[in-house]
């Protein structure tokens, strides 16, 4: 297994912050037993090549209250197999998810309430699967999460 990550951050004002990262993973088999259902060729389980994140916030004062807090992320994977034989039908085609989010922070930090939606844009995507006598039509896949929508209040002691 090798690759990198290379991660960035940015404000370029007060008020601005950006995130990216991207990572890149080269992850095969050098050898295997010629008793396996596997060969050099089959992928690794839960390995995507390629992973990209990005995100960004902005914070709007209101006059002497607080902070209205705008923040987008958006994330990318590529193609993961969750079994060692890479069962086709339970593996994850690349994919991307947005995930959106308003906070209002009250001058001071002492409490704040935000809302937002998860899994934005109500991706389908598996989260673990295995190909169970594939052949006979059986496999089992577990998705992750749809879209979901929260509010959420804190207040600090």
């Amino acid at each position: 297994v090798k690759g990198f990550e290379l991660e960035f951050q940015a404000v370029p004002t007060e008020r601005l912050s950006l995130i990216a990262t991207v990572g890149y993973l080269d992850s095969k088999y050098t050898e295997v037993d010629p008793e396996a259902e596997i060969t050099t060729a089959n992928k690794l389980i839960g390995a995507p090549e390629w992973t990209v994140s990005l995100g960004g916030q902005y914070a709007f004062p209101w006059q002497d209250h607080g902070d209205f807090v705008l923040r987008a992320d958006y994330s990318y994977r590529s193609k993961v197999y969750f079994d060692a034989v890479n069962t086709e039908s339970v593996a994850q085609d690349g994919y991307g998810m947005v995930n959106l989010r308003a906070v209002f922070d009250s001058a001071g930090g002492r409490w704040s309430i935000s809302a937002g939606l998860a899994t934005a844009t109500d991706e389908t995507y598996i989260v673990m699967g295995v190909g169970v006598l594939e052949s006979l039509g059986f496999s089992s896949a577990i998705y992750g999460r749809p879209r979901e929508w929260f509010l959420q209040g804190s207040y600090h002691f």
